[in-house]
């Protein structure tokens, strides 16, 4: 997964990104067995890996997330979260169901 992102302003922290990725009933049997019952997969990458605290103003950025994921459709969205604590501080909308690329794909 590609995430892109237009700097408004610099940052000062380091972020961690997590998305969350849910998938209709009718595809659980796609994901992975531990993941079933809850009805999603996350994929997370660290704060120390995408080093927001130093994004300025005006710079375009992409954000990948490696995850081997079924390809069926997914409602995704993304969190920020700082270093060790479990409460996202900015959650975006959710992109809403179906297919945003075949995976793999570059969008």
């Amino acid at each position: 997964m590609r995430w892109y992102f237009i700097v408004n302003k610099s940052i000062r922290v380091n972020w961690a990104f997590k998305a969350v990725l849910k998938v209709d009933p009718s595809h659980l049997n796609q994901l992975p067995e531990e993941r079933r019952e809850a009805g999603y997969v996350k994929a997370i990458k660290y704060a120390d890996a995408a080093k927001t605290a130093t994004w300025k103003k005006g710079e375009h950025r992409i954000v990948t997330i490696e995850k081997n994921l079924a390809n069926v459709p997914y409602d995704i969205s993304m969190n920020f979260y700082q270093f060790f604590t479990d409460k996202p501080a900015i959650t975006t909308r959710q992109i809403g169901h179906g297919r945003q690329a075949d995976w793999g794909e570059e969008i």
